[in-house]
């Protein structure tokens, strides 16, 4: 038994304040952290949806359906935000590349059948490297495959299928070192695979 040890065992009130004021600041920690609630900057990137989703009432959007807050690692930062289930019957698209970017910690992000209409959104690239997983399946996407994902190079897990994207698969996909689910089925791609995919390792 060490000095510090046997001091502890010699003096027993040492230990109980010293095992009081750990449990104290713990306790007072996940209080500020649940009184600050959602983050305002976040709060006002969410508004652009608040007013199609019925669920989503109140102003602490950590609380909302499919808003998840990371509030031991992000500090109470939104770092999921899952729109797919939610009855989603319209979103004023326009708004998203002004407010989305708000959500500086967000790490996974799900826009399925949401009702995008047009071309890959240009928004997507412009998202905080930290994003790992990006869900857009079930849309009516069209026009040219971007060659452009791979300005997100932490992705993980990619979903695009059942949309009407054309073109060539790009080969800069494969820049994607970290991929390990790639979904983009149910397209209009045509050509072949790009061989540089085989360095993705991971798939």
């Amino acid at each position: 038994m060490n000095a510090s040890a046997s001091v502890i065992m010699a003096h027993p009130r040492a230990l109980f304040i010293i095992t009081f004021f750990l449990i104290y600041s713990a306790f007072i920690s996940m209080i500020l952290v649940r009184v600050q609630g959602c983050p305002p900057e976040q709060l006002r990137a969410l508004l652009s949806f608040k007013a199609s989703l019925d669920s989503w009432e109140g102003e602490d959007c950590c609380v909302w359906s499919g808003v998840v807050c990371d509030k031991i690692e992000s500090g109470g930062h939104v770092t999921k935000l899952d729109l797919s289930d939610l009855g989603l019957s319209s979103v004023n698209h326009r708004n998203i590349d002004s407010s989305l970017f708000r959500l500086s910690h967000l790490k996974y992000l799900d826009l399925s059948a949401t009702k995008i209409v047009g071309s890959l959104p240009s928004w997507l690239w412009k998202f905080s490297s930290q994003l790992r997983s990006l869900d857009i399946l079930d849309n009516n996407l069209e026009g040219l495959f971007a060659s452009t994902l791979d300005a997100l190079p932490n992705l993980q897990i990619v979903r695009l299928q059942n949309n009407s994207l054309e073109g060539e698969i790009p080969s800069n996909l494969a820049n994607l070192s970290m991929i390990s689910i790639l979904n983009i089925a149910d397209n209009r791609f045509k050509g072949e695979i790009p061989e540089d995919l085989g360095m993705l390792t991971k798939l």
